[in-house]
């Protein structure tokens, strides 16, 4: 994690505003960027069962697959936010936003945290 945490912290050096977008694939950005000010932490989730319809009808995997994929990377997405950050990915403590991306689909999802995003930064 400390290549990734120098790298992002390199990257996201005055002016640049960090948005820390997390549904697993964050590694530990809220962690990382906890001490900056122009930090914007987002959890996207969806529940399991959306998840599931996602994995069998859009990525054509065999039902039996897709659950015991979907466990098995929850379960390692966990562990690595656990091991580095303390907390669980989750945690509503480190975001200010959380948001069901099964309410909206991806596209709209992604439209209203770019409105929040516009908003938040001025943009």
């Amino acid at each position: 994690m400390a290549l990734t945490s120098l790298l992002i912290s390199e990257l996201s050096k005055p002016p640049c505003v960090t948005i820390s977008i997390s549904e697993g694939v964050g590694r530990c950005a809220d962690y990382i960027f906890r001490d900056h000010r122009n930090v914007l932490n987002i959890y996207i989730y969806a529940p399991v069962d959306a998840r599931y319809k996602n994995c069998v009808e859009v990525l054509k995997m065999k039902p039996e697959e897709a659950t015991k994929m979907i466990y098995k990377v929850d379960k390692a997405r966990t562990a690595y936010h656990r091991r580095y950050a303390k907390d669980a990915p989750g945690d509503p403590d480190s975001k200010q936003i959380m948001i069901d991306s099964s309410m909206l689909g991806v596209k709209g999802t992604a439209e209203v945290l770019a409105e929040i995003v516009q908003r938040r930064f001025g943009l």
